[in-house]
């Protein structure tokens, strides 16, 4: 039976105790007891005030005292807790994961986040969450990293350099992808990455384009791992470098198959 007028307060508070920092309203709704309106309306009155924050709808994370002045949280602090809301399968990934895993010169000014199927952005206050579709999230390549409010799935270091080529407008292309692989070469193991190569076989160019790069920066074990996959391919066609460019000429690598029609230069 539906309790009758529980304290919305009441509510929040336990779930601080419980060390939970976000609901939906069907879960304050049938907890508080009265209309639906009457709850909605109580709930907006504390968005307003800045002790909650809603950044999509019917979904509220609780802000804490010290980041009211700003009225929200980090989306690291709730991703978690939407995706699963709404029973999408997700993982942190390009150059958020790439952050995360240490690599100094990337700072996304967004949350980069994979997720199973297809989510519009998330653009509310200071949480900035962009959303990328990709049909198998496959959790053997995810570790978890602890937020203030549990963990989330982030990709591992060598799924984030394989996804970079996947999505190279999100990555910053060329130039910055080399940069995220020097950082993260130490953190690779080599064990992952060709799993990770086996289980993508229709994209074998990013394949080519991490080889050549990974070869081009001087990451041996990284380019090894490359050659071997390339070579186990029995049809390879010659593609461009950098794609994204109209200038699709230049000298064709034998050993890549790749027609280099850029340069690569890093910031480190």
């Amino acid at each position: 039976m539906k309790n009758k007028y529980k304290s919305l307060k009441e509510f929040l508070v336990s779930h601080v105790q419980e060390g939970r920092n976000s609901f939906c309203f069907d879960e304050v709704y049938t907890y508080h007891g009265g209309s639906r309106a009457s709850v909605r309306q109580s709930l907006y009155r504390l968005v307003k005030a800045k002790e909650l924050f809603s950044p999509k709808h019917d979904f509220f994370v609780i802000v804490p005292p010290e980041h009211q002045n700003r009225g929200s949280v980090s989306s690291l602090w709730f991703i978690d807790a939407y995706m699963r809301g709404i029973s999408c399968p997700y993982y942190v990934g390009l150059l958020s994961a790439a952050a995360l895993l240490g690599a100094g010169h990337q700072q996304p000014q967004v949350l980069q986040v994979l997720a199973q199927k297809q989510l519009t952005p998330i653009q509310k206050r200071e949480a900035h969450v962009q959303f990328y579709t990709s049909p198998v999230i496959d959790t053997q390549f995810l570790i978890s990293h602890k937020t203030p409010y549990g963990y989330v799935g982030v990709s591992s270091p060598a799924l984030t350099v394989m996804d970079l080529f996947r999505f190279p407008h999100a990555s910053g292309y060329l130039n910055n992808m080399a940069t995220v692989i020097i950082e993260l070469a130490d953190q690779i193991h080599i064990r992952d990455l060709k799993k990770v190569m086996e289980r993508q076989p229709s994209k074998i160019p990013h394949v080519q384009r991490l080889g050549y790069m990974s070869e081009t920066l001087g990451l041996s074990k990284i380019a090894e791992v490359c050659e071997s996959f390339v070579l186990k391919q029995k049809h390879l066609n010659g593609v461009s470098l950098n794609p994204h460019l109209k200038n699709g000429e230049g000298d064709l690598d034998p050993k890549w198959k790749l027609i280099i029609n850029d340069t690569i230069e890093t910031d480190l």
